[in-house]
């Protein structure tokens, strides 16, 4: 799979510890499917979405993304975002990752 978006940012105070990596959506039997990676020192999260189309299923893994970052022990402790500028908050981070906001998530 290749590797069609990726951001690399700061957890801990490291600049370059971290790293998103969204992969080509594909056909998966009749729906689409978009893998991502999520890792820095102590976290490692693989996960994907599925969508009707290749659009849907990369905008739902940005989605997914923001959420697993979000519910992480690192981002609870306001560990993650650039080094002289952390990310405190749901709102913070969907911004930085260029996202829309889950409406479950932002109240």
């Amino acid at each position: 799979m290749s590797v069609v978006a990726e951001r690399i940012f700061a957890v801990g105070g490291r600049a370059d510890a971290a790293r998103i990596q969204l992969h080509a959506p594909h056909l998966d039997q009749s729906h689409w499917r978009c893998d991502y990676t999520i890792e820095w020192p102590g976290y490692h999260r693989q996960g994907y979405a599925m969508g009707v189309d290749s659009w849907q299923a990369l905008k739902l893994a940005m989605q997914n993304v923001g959420t697993d970052i979000f519910v992480s022990e690192d981002f609870e402790r306001g560990d993650v975002g650039e080094v002289d500028a952390k990310v405190t908050n749901y709102a913070e981070l969907t911004e930085w990752l260029g996202i829309r906001p889950l409406k479950v998530l932002e109240q």
